[in-house]
């Protein structure tokens, strides 16, 4: 995970929910909402995307708004189509 450090001390195993998003190129993953992350770290504040055929990359989180998760993946997974080796 990126750094957590200070915010999570527990199994590096309970960091993401359980419920995840899953494109045709890759899947996208949430911290667990009882992980909080104060204002002046919100930039560690990401989802992980990680591709079926590479690695992972930290991006915007909108576990809050489901259909703009869902059409964020949606972009991510068409660029890794043709980016992702």
């Amino acid at each position: 995970m990126h750094d957590l450090r200070g915010l999570y001390s527990g199994d590096p195993k309970d960091v993401l929910e359980q419920h995840f998003l899953e494109a045709e190129h890759c899947w996208m993953f949430f911290r667990k909402r009882f992980i909080q992350i104060p204002p002046e770290r919100s930039l560690i504040a990401f989802a992980y995307v990680i591709g079926k055929r590479s690695g992972g990359r930290c991006v915007a989180d909108y576990w809050d708004d489901p259909p703009k998760a869902q059409a964020y993946l949606k972009v991510l997974s068409d660029h890794l189509a043709t980016h992702d080796t």
